[in-house]
Formats: C-alpha cells, sequence, structure tokens
C-alpha cells in the first residue's frame, strides 16, 4: 500500500507536468519542405509586368507537377510508392499554388492582360 502511494504521489505531478501548456506557435508555420521553403521565400514581384510573369511561370510549374506526378503514378511499382509520389506533388502542388493566391494571380494566365 506504501509503494503504491509513493508511485502515485510521483506519477501524478509527472502527469500533470506533461499536460502542461502546449508551445505557442508563430502565425507563419515552417515550409514542409525545401521545395516549397524555396517557393514561398521568393521576393515579391517590383511590378505588374514581373508579376504577370511569375503568374505564368506558377501555372506552368503547377502543369509541370501535375504531369511528373501522373507519370510517376503510373511507372510506380507498387502502391506506396505512387502514394509517395502522389504526396510529394500535392505538396509541391500547394506550394505553388499558395504562392499563386500571395501574389494576387487570381486569374488564369489566359486570361491576363497580353504584354
Amino acid at each position: 500500500m506504501r509503494y503504491t502511494t509513493t508511485v502515485m504521489a510521483l506519477f501524478i505531478p509527472l502527469m500533470l507536468a506533461a499536460c502542461g501548456t502546449p508551445p505557442q506557435h508563430t502565425a507563419k508555420q515552417e515550409p514542409a519542405t525545401p521545395y516549397a521553403a524555396a517557393i514561398l521565400d521568393r521576393p515579391q514581384p517590383p511590378n505588374e509586368a514581373a508579376r504577370a510573369q511569375e503568374c505564368d511561370w506558377l501555372q506552368s510549374q503547377i502543369a509541370s507537377q501535375r504531369g511528373q506526378a501522373s507519370f510517376a503514378f503510373a511507372a510506380a511499382s507498387d502502391r506506396r510508392q505512387a502514394s509517395a509520389y502522389i504526396t510529394e506533388a500535392q505538396q509541391r502542388i500547394a506550394a505553388l499554388q499558395s504562392r499563386f493566391a500571395e501574389i494576387g494571380c487570381n486569374k488564369p494566365a489566359a486570361t491576363l492582360p497580353a504584354k
């Protein structure tokens, strides 16, 4: 009985300490991958022409990532490998889409004003 009381006396404070407040996170989360960091850390375009060019580039990269994901999925030897390719492509596409929205590319490239 005395052993149980001693164990509980030590165990309960440890459990309460473990349940303390979680660390506070900043509003900006770290990118999931180095690719995402490279995309999201690009400087803002200095003018409208540069923004339009960046929007075009982002759209071409999104299309490229989708194409690579489709090819990799078809070429995968098993489901785990295919799933890994798809997950990586989704992360890259999400980073590209975040950048697309961040710089105000709200229109598809085909509808942007001609240069």
